[in-house]
């Protein structure tokens, strides 16, 4: 049997020009596209505002997803679908609208809270948290209204998320109380990120708060993972807050034969050199000594003094503790060890006397006859 071109190009034509039609439309769709962003991108360089910046290059994936149904519903009208074939593109079609919309709406919101993450100190700390759950909603809404412009009765759908929920809330009790306190954690804000705190035995550097966990870094640089409830409900200790610095006290003691005024002297000189060398050192803080008062060997002093942040205090109080023992060596100022001094009765004494026993004899001493 031979083959009829003609009749195959008959048969074929309906279909070829819409389908080269869409193909055209596609490749000059994500040229414009792509001119389009450049153009965009162009302009909000010129701004002050960090907005477009941000929010120009999240548009390329909606525009891209609008020009394939744009095609798609050009071809439809084209070519010569059968009627069910072409109402469900059509409906397809719509669905695929309500996901461009969908997706602008979180490329801004995405947008927006990662620009505000910068001087938020809600969003720094646990901006990823609020960010995935923005999503999450943005997208369950936008797949109902999805399934809703289709066709689809969406009530039965609702219905049974809302079991669902409470069975999924039942079984995952802990990880949504997790969920929860990390989203307490971002609002309430008692920790951020960098924060030096303490609580329950703990004490280290929060490196990130999650969704479910919140990751601490000890003194001895052990790697702790805390969930957020513990740390929501534990009683904590914040050291970097209300601000980073740390004042403490480096104590000394002096004889009680020494010139008072001349150890606040000294105490203030040392400290106030030791605070303008130091790098770990607040900047501009004017040290306090104190006098404590009296103790059991010697007169009590402390000087406070400040630190950057609570990490760095460990290392300037031993930079203040040495500087102060060079300088009181070198102006004779006696630390003195602890004295105690017994006070024994005479007759306490003139007892232990008279119980005092013999002495030996000598070890040269004759051997008794025998």
């Amino acid at each position: 049997m031979d083959f009829d071109w003609d009749t195959f190009m008959s048969d074929a034509w309906p279909w070829i020009w819409p389908s080269v039609t869409l193909i055209a439309w596609l490749v000059l769709g994500f040229y414009l596209v792509r001119r389009l962003l450049r153009f965009l991108l162009a302009r909000a360089e010129k701004t002050v505002n960090p907005y477009d910046d941000e929010l120009v290059p999240t548009l390329r994936r909606p525009l891209q997803v609008g020009v394939l149904i744009a095609g798609l519903a050009l071809w439809r009208t084209l070519a010569p679908l059968p009627p069910g074939t072409s109402t469900a593109l059509g409906l397809v079609t719509k669905g695929a609208i309500t996901l461009v919309i969908v997706l602008v709406i979180d490329g801004i919101i995405q947008t927006w809270m990662a620009i505000r993450a910068r001087s938020s100190n809600v969003l720094a700390t646990t901006g990823h948290v609020l960010r995935i759950a923005a999503r999450v909603v943005v997208y369950i809404v936008g797949a109902l209204m999805m399934l809703s412009n289709m066709g689809i009765d969406v009530t039965p759908i609702v219905a049974s998320l809302g079991v669902g929920s409470l069975a999924i809330g039942l079984a995952l009790q802990k990880t949504l109380e997790d969920f929860f306190s990390g989203l307490l954690l971002a609002a309430d804000q008692p920790v951020r990120i960098g924060d030096w705190v303490e609580f329950d035995g703990l004490t280290g550097s929060v490196i990130s708060i999650g969704w479910r966990s919140s990751r601490i870094l000890t003194l001895h640089r052990t790697y702790v993972i805390v969930p957020n409830s513990v740390l929501a409900q534990s009683k904590l200790i914040n050291r970097s807050f209300p601000d980073e610095n740390f004042q403490f006290q480096a104590e000394v003691g002096v004889g009680y034969e020494t010139d008072l005024d001349r150890v606040i002297e000294i105490l203030r000189d040392v400290v106030t050199a030791v605070h303008r060398e130091d790098k770990r050192a607040t900047p501009d803080f004017k040290p306090i000594p104190v006098c404590k008062g009296f103790g059991d060997s010697s007169i009590d002093f402390a000087v406070w003094c400040s630190s950057k942040s609570w990490g760095e205090h460990f290392g300037l109080k031993d930079v203040v503790v040495r500087a102060i023992r060079r300088r009181f060596a070198q102006d004779g100022i006696n630390i003195p060890f602890p004295i105690r001094t017994l006070d024994v009765p005479k007759h306490s004494v003139d007892a232990l006397m008279a119980l005092r026993l013999p002495s030996p004899p000598p070890t040269d001493a004759a051997p008794p006859a025998t």
